[in-house]
């Protein structure tokens, strides 16, 4: 899979954090209890596990940085128990608190070594990485978390290198969980295809089409896909997103 420049996720963590805290800065303190895009959380919810994020995110810094491992979450359960707790917290703690993470996670990265950046980690799914890899990861929380908050934010408003970098981890993903249907995507706007490897036995893949943004929405849950086409009609269904 080809890898963002260090140029272009800096960019993209840095306007995207912009965004996203001005995005919950405009919120509406009653606003905090709506319900997101994601099913069973409230925007809080969205907004609690983006914070998380950046602690874990920085729980793997530390564990590059000191070779003693440091596991994103202490487990699955705390991690729910975290986003719960978290959530309950008023709408002024929410946004200071996704503000410090964020600097904290700044200032993490910040302290590495050359000689940290290369040792081996791993994240909550199990998926092995280095710190070199910690702000790409930080990248797609910041910007698909921030469609999730349904106030207006969608793939479209994306980047356009950033859509195309994110369908290119987006379908590596999902070829590697091998559970996705047999796919060949190609955005209408686009001279390139990206193609979704599966472990069926089909004879042949399921061309989607669409604007990227479209695509990428898709794939990673926040659309139907009711604005795709294949040779089929209507797209095939996929897994849960992670």
């Amino acid at each position: 899979m080809e890898q963002p420049t260090s140029a272009q996720v800096d960019r993209w963590i840095h306007k995207g954090t912009k965004l996203f805290a001005d995005a919950i800065a405009e919120l509406a303190d009653a606003e905090f209890r709506a319900p997101s895009l994601l099913p069973g959380w409230t925007r809080a919810h969205v907004i609690a596990h983006v914070v998380g994020n950046a602690k874990a995110l920085l729980n793997l810094l530390t564990w590059a940085r000191t070779g003693v491992e440091t596991p994103m979450y202490a487990s699955d359960e705390a991690r729910a128990t975290e986003i719960e707790e978290r959530a309950q917290e008023p709408p002024e703690w929410l946004r200071a608190e996704f503000a410090a993470s964020a600097r904290e996670l700044d200032d993490g990265l910040a302290a590495l070594a050359p000689e940290h950046l290369d040792r081996p980690l791993h994240t909550r799914q199990g998926t092995s990485v280095t710190a070199r890899q910690v702000p790409w990861l930080r990248t797609g929380e910041l910007w698909l978390h921030l469609v999730d908050l349904d106030i207006g934010h969608t793939c479209a408003d994306f980047p356009t290198d950033l859509v195309d970098a994110l369908l290119a981890r987006v379908t590596a993903d999902r070829s590697a969980a091998r559970s996705c249907p047999w796919l060949l995507l190609a955005p209408t706007d686009r001279e390139r295809e990206w193609e979704v490897t599966s472990g069926t036995t089909a004879s042949s893949p399921v061309r989607v089409t669409g604007t990227a943004a479209e695509v990428l929405a898709w794939l990673t849950g926040r659309s139907t896909g009711s604005g795709l086409h294949t040779d089929s009609g209507g797209v095939p269904a996929l897994p849960a997103w992670l």
